[in-house]
Formats: structure tokens, C-alpha cells, sequence
């Protein structure tokens, strides 16, 4: 599991970052048979756990630095398989507390380029939850195995 900043707000008592490589399984060939170049993409995911069941909203993502653009899907409420910590190869899995709910926040780079000095953390995460605006900080990540697509 990952360990969040203490300074936090009480709508979202916790976070989750993790990191995982997405890479193609099958050497693409052009044509003429040759060999064309393989992208290996880096996958962020965030998971939030939030006081209720009603979604946040996120209004912006700095991940080092870097402005990103997020998607949020709920997570059952049942425990949450995340994949396995590349580190060690042990298994990750999330629970909430009573009455909680998890959410799924999907990053992606965002269409301007903006960076913004995070002062030591790896993310700073801004939204609201209901009326309320929260601003949360994380600062560390976990590295989990890569995706292998065949």
C-alpha cells in the first residue's frame, strides 16, 4: 500500500497511487515485413477512498509536476484486486472502511502542457466531493508488474 501525506482532508481519508507498464506482447511488422518501432506506455491509476458513495470531482492532477486529465469510475464495494507489487511480486488489494466508497481515477496527459512545482510530492490532487473542495497530496507511489498485451 502506498502512505499519503498526513495533511489530508476528511472527505478522503485515503489514496492510492500506482504504476504499471503496458506493453504491446506482438512485434508489429509493416508491409514489406519489417519490424516497426514498439511503444511501451506507462499506466497511473489512483485510487481515492471517499467518505459516502457519492463520486468526486476532480478539477485537476499534478503528477510531477505535470497537469494530467482524469476519468473517475466506481470501484464494487467489495475488496479490490490492484495487480501485483513489482518490488516483491506480493499481491495488492484496497477495502474502504464502513460506509465508504472507493473510486477509480484514471490519468491521462492532458491537452496543455502546464507544470507547477509540487514542493516534494509526487501528486497534488484538486476536486470537490458534494460542495465541499479538497485538495490532496500524495507522495509516493508504488510500481506494479506490467501489462503484457498479446
Amino acid at each position: 500500500m502506498v502512505l499519503v501525506s498526513c495533511a489530508q482532508t476528511r472527505q478522503i481519508p485515503r489514496a492510492w497511487l500506482f504504476s504499471k507498464e503496458s506493453i504491446p506482447g506482438i512485434i508489429p511488422r509493416g508491409l514489406e515485413g519489417k519490424q516497426l518501432p514498439v511503444y511501451r506506455d506507462t499506466l497511473h491509476i489512483i485510487y481515492l477512498e471517499v467518505k459516502g458513495t457519492e463520486a468526486p470531482v476532480i478539477d485537476s492532477i499534478f503528477y510531477k509536476g505535470r497537469l494530467f486529465s482524469s476519468a473517475v469510475h466506481q470501484v464494487p464495494p467489495q475488496e479490490w484486486k490492484v495487480g501485483v507489487k513489482k518490488a516483491s511480486g506480493d499481491s495488492l488489494s484496497i477495502r474502504p472502511s464502513g460506509g465508504n466508497a472507493v473510486w477509480k481515477v484514471e490519468l491521462s496527459p492532458a491537452a496543455t502542457t502546464i507544470y507547477k512545482e509540487l514542493q516534494g510530492k509526487i501528486m497534488i490532487i484538486k476536486g470537490s466531493l458534494g460542495n465541499k473542495p479538497f485538495t490532496y497530496s500524495i507522495s509516493s507511489e508504488t510500481e506494479l508488474e506490467p501489462d503484457i498485451h498479446v
